[in-house]
């Protein structure tokens, strides 16, 4: 699957370059509409190839969009999304697990570079605290992520500019408000040590966590 979707990725990005302002400005917009269903990654890769390949045939024709694929460019991509294959509920469930701990990888960078760990990091015998401020922030930044993660799952295709603007002003609100949270957190309960470990193991932890979502998603 993952061979596929690079492979349909390469040549998405071949087509996509041959495409003149117009045509490329509306094969984007309709990629925006794909990405926001519920299509596998490399059945929405295919159907963006099919139709970035019929707008490039088109222009080497001196035909238009409308000539290639109709009029209603939404409505071609309805009929696509309708009849490729989506994403099952476990699969989606598995790529917020996977969103998550992204979130808690760039919380254990910090952590490292907050306590200065990363300065002996090529010893890897040195240890890292394990505080009463870090495992705050990582119930944190895990739930923020996944709430995060089902927010950007919903649709904004049919919502006006005024909202998706305040949607976004929203998210990084709420960025900014968790990392504000995060930083006060350390520094309140920074004293507070709860264990010390080899500072590899949280890393090592997340990572594999993460190629262990990867394969449970993968086979969901």
């Amino acid at each position: 699957m993952a061979e596929q979707y690079r492979r349909f990725k390469q040549e998405y990005r071949r087509l996509y370059k041959q495409l003149k302002p117009k045509n490329e400005a509306l094969m984007q917009a309709m990629a925006d509409y794909l990405s926001e269903s519920e299509l596998k990654e490399e059945e929405r890769m295919e159907i963006q190839c099919k139709l970035a390949k019929k707008l490039c045939q088109a222009q080497a024709k001196g035909q238009t969009a409308e000539q290639a694929l109709g009029r209603d460019f939404k409505g071609i991509c309805d009929m696509y999304i309708q009849l490729g294959k989506k994403k099952s509920a476990a699969e989606k469930q598995w790529e917020k697990i996977q969103g998550c701990l992204v979130g808690l990888m760039a919380l254990v960078v910090l952590e490292m570079f907050f306590t200065g760990t990363w300065r002996g990091l090529l010893d890897f015998s040195v240890k890292t605290p394990i505080t009463q401020g870090f495992v705050l922030s990582a119930i944190l930044i895990m739930g923020f992520a996944w709430g995060l993660m089902k927010i950007l799952d919903r649709k904004t295709t049919g919502l006006s500019r005024k909202k998706q603007t305040w949607r976004k002003i929203g998210v990084v609100a709420g960025c900014t408000v968790l990392w504000a949270l995060i930083v006060l957190a350390k520094w309140l309960l920074k004293q507070r040590v709860l264990c010390w470990v080899n500072a590899w193991i949280p890393v090592a932890v997340v990572v594999v966590l993460w190629g262990a979502a990867a394969v449970a998603k993968k086979h969901s």
